[in-house]
């Protein structure tokens, strides 16, 4: 009390009260600091209310973006739960009584749901040759035990199922294409599939066309991903529509003539082509394999009862699987880009958001240093003017966090995004508990501890201004006035005594520019892989696939057409299959068949396969059945099964027949050419050769001209590349590279890592800027003393430009190197998780480009910071201070 009663009679009447009677009584109480808090909060009201709203509108962005990242993740597996799913869809190729009954009984199997893909077409059924119709290009199909209403029932965007009567779901490709809505009527031509057996000229009638009214639009389960090798026109009818069309015929027997045969198994009142069957298993995906090689042998079994004529013709059973799990894999690959980019927009603005806060809140106390030397003076220790100083900050906090969850929570309809969009299209408002929990805690205790530890520093003893050391500087001589200018703006910038924005600065432009360099290091390395179609598995010029990848093709006419062409370095076939097992489970994946078709995809690790006992597999397939080079495994098909040794990982293209399981990227193997039979599916004589071939369905081409010239060659082959396949259909040519489903996203994700990088480009501007200002206003006496010293305006300015510099050049120094290397990092996860080869680099060039624009924007930053410098007056500002 002896010590206040000294300061009384300095003071004024009415403070020395309050001083005396409330102060002194309180001081080193708890009473004390929350004193000192409410004063600060009644004259920092305002800047508590700016702070509060910037953290509450970044916290609300960052978190809103991390909820959206997990919201896109996991959209569809959310859907496969809330559609109903089926775990396996087997198309048996062939459709009898005796092999639906075998596929109903199989074990381990809980629920069959069955539809039709229809022979069909979007017009009014007028006669045409028999040759022109197609199963493929426009799938009808439909369902007469609840598939598509039970189960499997697809995204709807528009409208509803078809449940009623005469009723069609289109998918958008259809509704697209033929420009219709819901509510519009779609007439549909069915025909009957034996006439396809026919001869291809012969002009046929449709068995019945249906005006449909269009009461859905939307999107089925096996479709969210883009798809650039076939054409997808889906439409499924009501289950009247499907019972018309659709019959399942007997097996017409052993001793059957092959027009016996033709017209038991392709009745003329069908319009069935395939019947897919939609299987849940008690095991879910852990017994697919199982349960693909159990029908594998059943089928094997029921082939023996066909008519011989027909099984030479290459007529039979075999799977053609296709199992949610691999489906759920790709979309989550596919995926995978926009997770990343979406959670490091999260970052990014969670980065910004502390950087700005902090460098405010360091004003702010910059702002309250008088107040805290005046409590200092009257006896307050640290501990209470701490907690004078940071109580009101430290209760703005929580609710900001609670203002920025509203936010968050307004702002949760934006999400999910990429091709998880056609699996919500109308998402509601809602939030991840998790994710927002998360973020308040992380939030709360980095924003809590940051500020603690600010205005812990902030209370202890003001530090004098080294004006000794300035006057020695000065009266040297030896320095010139430009490096004395340089010195001044390195000693503001890295000197924690001056300024504490300064260091703060440095860290903070550290930290931006070690994520800005590692988004950029992702994009170049993300550049490269797609300007490089080898890399992905496209290594050819020119492709054609042959009856939608289900074999048939004529090697000796594709021979003929391309052996001797100047234009053709070379060419190779390969047949396709989804009915190999390796290590018990379905995997597809490439048949090298030809003389010339060593298929230079690129290898991994370990060599091509050299022997019929040896395969190669994707790394992705690799890795889920726990395989490596070297390791031995078990294949087993029509063929039968025998031990084969793994000799590489390869990348194989997105390639597969159509409504089945594809090889791509990290999926899928090589198999030697000993498991394909050498006689052709469609049994024509002149596709028998003593070279296997004929069970080919892709014909990949490499050009002296590179892919210029492929468009020259299918122009130039014209209707004779009809003569390669059995049915004289012209094969689907490509004259481009076909991406698989995650490179298609990938591509449209390119431009997020250049999002990431602008938005942390923006993070740094911003810092940097808030911090000179801070900066310049907390070196007011410092800058009036050198002016009184004899510094000029333009070298105060240049003080404040080097300050920059130097801020910029030592964030770099520091930020450049962890930032490469954590994008390198990045990079080569992402890349072996696609299956694809890294080839990580670091593009040095852009990199010195990015330093010397940071430092152009250091400087531009700079100018009104440093005009400001330069106007504050010595004998005002020293009076002030």
């Amino acid at each position: 009390m002896r010590g206040a009663g000294r300061l009384a009679p300095s003071l004024p009447k009415r403070r020395s009260r309050t001083v005396l009677i409330d102060v002194p009584s309180v001081c080193g109480l708890m009473t004390g600091g929350l004193y000192l808090a409410r004063r600060t909060a009644a004259h920092r009201w305002g800047s508590l209310l700016a702070l509060g709203c910037l953290l509450a509108v970044g916290f609300g962005i960052a978190s809103a973006s991390l909820d959206a990242s997990e919201r896109t993740r996991t959209a569809y597996g959310r859907y496969l739960e809330h559609a109903e799913v089926g775990d396996l869809v087997i198309n048996p190729s062939l459709l009898t009584s005796d092999v639906d009954k075998a596929l109903r009984h199989l074990p381990g199997v809980t629920d069959v749901h069955t539809d039709n893909l229809l022979l069909a077409t979007f017009d009014e059924g007028a006669p045409r040759a028999a040759g022109t119709l197609d199963s493929a290009s426009e799938s009808v199909r439909g369902s007469i035990d609840g598939r598509y209403r039970q189960v499997d029932r697809p995204a709807v965007s528009v409208g509803r199922l078809p449940t009623g009567r005469r009723e069609a779901f289109l998918s958008k490709e259809v509704a697209n294409r033929l420009r219709v809505q819901v509510g519009d009527e779609l007439p549909i031509a069915f025909w009957t599939s034996a006439e396809t057996l026919g001869a291809p000229d012969v002009r046929v009638k449709p068995i019945g066309v249906e005006h449909l009214r269009v009461v859905g639009i939307g999107t089925l389960a096996d479709e969210f991903l883009p798809d650039e090798l076939y054409p997808r026109f889906q439409v499924i009818v009501s289950g009247d529509v499907a019972v018309r069309y659709s019959c399942v015929p007997d097996n017409p027997g052993r001793d059957a003539t092959m027009a016996e045969a033709l017209a038991a198994l392709f009745p003329e009142r069908c319009a069935i082509q395939y019947r897919y069957y939609s299987l849940h298993l008690a095991k879910h995906g852990t017994g697919v394999g199982k349960v693909v090689a159990r029908f594998s042998s059943d089928a094997a079994k029921l082939n023996d009862e066909l008519p011989a004529v027909a099984r030479k013709q290459g007529i039979g059973y075999y799977a053609i699987p296709t199992t949610t799990h691999d489906e759920a894999a790709r979309v989550a690959r596919s995926l995978r880009p926009t997770v990343a980019v979406v959670a490091l927009f999260g970052a990014a603005a969670a980065v910004a958001t502390l950087v700005v806060v902090s460098l405010a809140f360091a004003r702010l106390l910059r702002r309250s240093r008088a107040d805290s030397e005046v409590w200092e003076q009257l006896g307050a220790p640290r501990s209470t003017r701490f907690m004078g100083v940071v109580l009101p900050y430290m209760a703005m906090v929580p609710l900001s966090l609670a203002v920025g969850t509203l936010i968050a929570y307004g702002l949760s309809g934006l999400g999910p995004f990429g091709v998880a969009r056609a699996i919500e299209p109308s998402p509601g408002l809602r939030l991840d508990p998790a994710i927002v929990g998360l973020s308040l805690v992380a939030a709360g205790g980095l924003i809590i501890c940051l500020f603690s530890a600010l205005a812990w520093q902030a209370v202890r003893t003001p530090s004098a201004q080294p004006l000794p050391a300035v006057r020695r500087r000065l009266s040297s001589g030896l320095l010139r006035v430009a490096p004395l200018s340089a010195a001044e703006g390195f000693t503001a910038a890295t000197d924690r005594r001056r300024d504490a924005g300064g260091r703060l600065g440095i860290a903070s432009a550290a930290a931006a520019i070690a994520a800005l360099t590692a988004a950029l290091v992702f994009g170049s390395n993300l550049g490269s892989l797609l300007a490089e179609p080898g890399r992905f598995g496209w290594p050819w010029d020119a492709a054609a696939v042959v009856n939608y990848g289900y074999g048939g093709t004529n090697v000796k006419a594709v021979a003929a057409d391309l052996d001797g062409r100047r234009d053709v370095v070379s060419w190779g076939a390969a047949a396709v299959t989804s009915e190999v097992t390796v290590a018990g489970r379905s995997v597809p994946g490439f048949v090298a068949l030809s003389r010339q078709s060593t298929l230079p995809l690129p290898v991994l690790d370990g060599r091509f396969p050299r022997h019929a006992t040896e395969i190669a597999l994707g790394r992705r397939t690799a890795a889920d059945l726990h395989l490596g080079v070297g390791d031995r495994t078990r294949i087993a098909g029509r063929f039968g099964a025998h031990e084969v040794t793994v000799s590489g990982l390869v990348v194989l293209p997105s390639f597969g027949p159509v409504l089945a399981d594809r090889a791509g990227l990290g999926i899928g193997a090589l198999y030697p050419a000993s498991i394909v039979p050498t006689a052709g599916a469609s049994g024509s004589e002149e596709n028998v050769s003593d070279e296997p071939g004929s069970d080919a369905s892709f014909i990949a081409v490499r050009l002296a001209s590179g892919s210029k010239g492929a468009r020259k060659l299918w122009a130039g082959l014209g209707p004779r590349i009809r003569r390669w396949t059995s049915d004289n259909a012209r094969p689907f040519t490509y004259d481009s590279p076909v991406r698989s489903p995650e490179i298609v996203n990938v591509q449209s994700m390119r431009r997020g890592p250049i999002a990431v990088a602008a938005a942390l480009a923006v993070t740094v501007v911003a810092g940097m800027a808030l911090s000179l200002a801070l900066s310049v206003r907390a070196r007011r006496r410092h800058l009036a003393l050198l002016r009184v010293f004899g510094f000029t305006g333009r070298q105060v300015r240049r003080c404040v430009r080097w300050q920059a510099v130097t801020t910029i050049v030592l964030g770099a120094a520091i930020g450049l190197a962890p930032g490469a290397a954590v994008g390198r990092f990045a990079w080569g996860r992402f890349a072996r998780d696609l299956g694809v080869d890294p080839a990580p680099s670091v593009p040095v060039l852009v990199l010195l480009a990015l330093v010397m624009a940071a430092v152009g924007v250091g400087i531009l930053v700079s100018v009104l910071p440093a005009v400001t410098a330069s106007r504050y007056q010595p004998a005002t500002t020293l009076r002030q201070e």
